[in-house]
């Protein structure tokens, strides 16, 4: 017997050796105590022989070398997940922020927001900014650990390594959007987006062409185009489905198209708005945003099409005491994205 209460293999005679640690105590010195020791049965030939902080086993080809136990060795990532999530979401948050109460339980960033008590011990936080838990923090940075969909509170239940898991959430079906009704100021479930626009908005106008990329169209306005908000058309082609909305927003006329889906799938596309009338004639090429962007980012954009009120004055065409204005848009594959075809 190597040390009290601890068995030495039973096909070995020489001292246990220590790896990993050169401070750790040599055979035979009196003043190192041994915890207790239990079997884990591994087979019928070998077993590995469990102490505080220490695991018996082979390591290089040597047998009966006890290793130092970490994180890795005693615990499984699963485990690992449990002892670092939030009690309030059950996930672990990506941006690696975890607050502590003032009994030291967790809370990430996100939950932390809104609640105002431990959901564990019922404490408060510190004020104005709770403690960050650093060990916890470091662990989420450098485990590989599993992350919840940013979506999960709408019913997303993907969880993926964080590279991916960033990938999933640019097209996750469960993300908000905003209606491309401009009458509208609802955040919408991507998925549910279509389903939306025809139970809630039963004015807008869906057009679907076979093997065609053109549309013609009319919108009627008053005789002074004060109207400030025009129905979306939802135009399907190319496979995809396609939202063209006009609103006037001060002396300005805003024109853009939104592709249904997210901003790679936006970068293949674009599409031409030309207006014509008796005498006059214009003609623009526009990129196609996706579905995802707000309308204010969109007036922001310098690709957003915008006219003066004046000149579409001298488009609109004057037809029974209303004017209206006719419209040709056509949809293509953008020539600029590499993977691109012309589809004209």
């Amino acid at each position: 017997m190597l040390f009290p209460g601890i068995a030495s293999h039973p096909r070995k005679t020489r001292a246990t050796t220590y790896v990993g640690d050169e401070n750790l105590p040599k055979n035979g010195s009196q003043n190192f105590r041994a915890g207790p020791t239990r079997k884990i049965k591994r087979s019928k030939k070998s077993t590995d022989m469990l102490m505080d902080g220490f695991i018996e086993k082979e390591v290089n080809g040597e047998e009966n070398c006890a290793v130092p136990l970490t994180t890795q060795t005693s615990m499984d990532l699963h485990r690992l997940t449990k002892l670092v999530e939030c009690p309030v979401c059950l996930g672990v948050p990506k941006s690696g922020l975890m607050y502590v109460c003032q009994n030291g339980h967790n809370v990430c960033s996100g939950c932390w927001k809104r609640i105002i008590l431990c959901p564990i011990a019922r404490c408060a936080y510190d004020n104005p900014q709770p403690r960050q838990n650093l060990t916890v923090q470091a662990l989420i940075e450098v485990v590989d650990f599993d992350f919840a969909c940013e979506f999960a509170s709408n019913g997303c239940e993907v969880t993926e390594k964080r590279v991916l898991i960033e990938e999933h959430e640019e097209e996750c079906p469960y993300r908000l959007v905003p209606c491309p009704d401009g009458t509208c100021t609802y955040l919408i479930k991507e998925k549910e987006l279509e389903h939306h626009l025809k139970e809630k908005h039963q004015n807008v106008r869906w057009i679907t062409t076979e093997g065609k990329y053109n549309f013609l169209f009319t919108l009627t306005t008053n005789h002074n185009l004060s109207k400030e908000s025009w129905e979306a058309l939802a135009l399907q082609c190319l496979d995809q489905t396609f939202f063209f909305q006009m609103q006037r927003h001060g002396d300005l006329f805003y024109m853009w198209n939104i592709v249904h889906g997210n901003r790679e799938l936006a970068k293949k596309y674009n599409c031409s708005v030309q207006i014509t009338s008796n005498h006059n004639e214009l003609k623009t090429l526009e990129d196609v945003f996706p579905v995802d962007i707000p309308r204010e980012e969109i007036w922001d954009d310098p690709n957003c099409f915008q006219i003066n009120a004046r000149l579409m004055r001298n488009l609109a065409i004057e037809s029974d005491g209303h004017k209206t204005i006719d419209m040709k848009i056509v949809y293509a594959e953008n020539m600029s994205n590499p993977d691109g075809k012309n589809a004209n």
